[in-house]
């Protein structure tokens, strides 16, 4: 009797860790899904770009995640406007429930960024002028979110500026340094994630252009 009752108990955990891995599972898609929906929104609403990337996945557990091979397209398709391999990021799970998100690091690897810098064309100024114009006024369900950044960093930059003068054309390529921001929480309330699209793309493209310059 007593292995009877043994059999029934182990099947009733069983059943019970099969349930909440079960929810584990779908809240992890939920989250993936949202995410991978809120990146995509916000980047092509900043940059007026269509955005792609291979694979996104977040850690419930953990509180950790990544993004892979993160695009913004240009109208060239061999020279997008921004590529870069990976992005690593670590955040609070428990603020998930309630919100603002708190996002503890975000570490974005190498990049490569192609900028135009022309007398009517100069890239950096305007996508620094969309992401603000976005910023001002997002989608409406992306304005409502709020997250807290702790800190965001840069790896090294690779600028292939595309220079264009009287219809002379030439590339000059550099390197950029590392971009390190920190404490991006719209005041102490959270920012949005247009807004925090904003700060990023003024510093990466005002970094390229104090650079190109020297």
């Amino acid at each position: 009797m007593k292995s009877g009752k043994l059999v029934v108990t182990g099947s009733i955990l069983v059943l019970v860790l099969a349930a909440l891995a079960a929810g584990y599972g779908y809240a992890t898609h939920h989250m993936n899904k949202l995410f991978e929906e809120t990146l995509s929104e916000t980047a092509k609403g900043a940059t007026g770009s269509k955005v792609s990337f291979d694979h996104v996945s977040l850690n419930l557990i953990s509180g950790s995640g990544s993004i892979n091979n993160l695009v913004i397209q240009s109208s060239d398709p061999s020279s997008p406007v921004f590529k870069v391999d990976l992005v690593d990021i670590e955040f609070s799970p428990f603020s998930l429930l309630k919100g603002p998100v708190h996002i503890k690091n975000v570490s974005v690897g190498n990049y490569d960024l192609n900028l135009v810098f022309a007398p009517h064309g100069n890239t950096a100024v305007i996508l620094t002028a969309s992401a603000l114009a976005f910023s001002k006024a997002p989608a409406p369900d992306l304005a409502a979110m709020r997250m807290i950044v702790d800190q965001l960093t840069f790896g090294q930059g690779n600028l292939a500026a595309a220079i264009s003068v009287f219809g002379a054309k030439k590339t000059k390529k550099m390197a950029l340094s590392t971009i390190k921001m920190a404490g991006l929480n719209g005041g102490g309330d959270g920012i949005s994630p247009a807004g925090l699209a904003y700060q990023i793309v003024q510093q990466v493209t005002s970094r390229a252009a104090k650079q190109f310059t020297r």
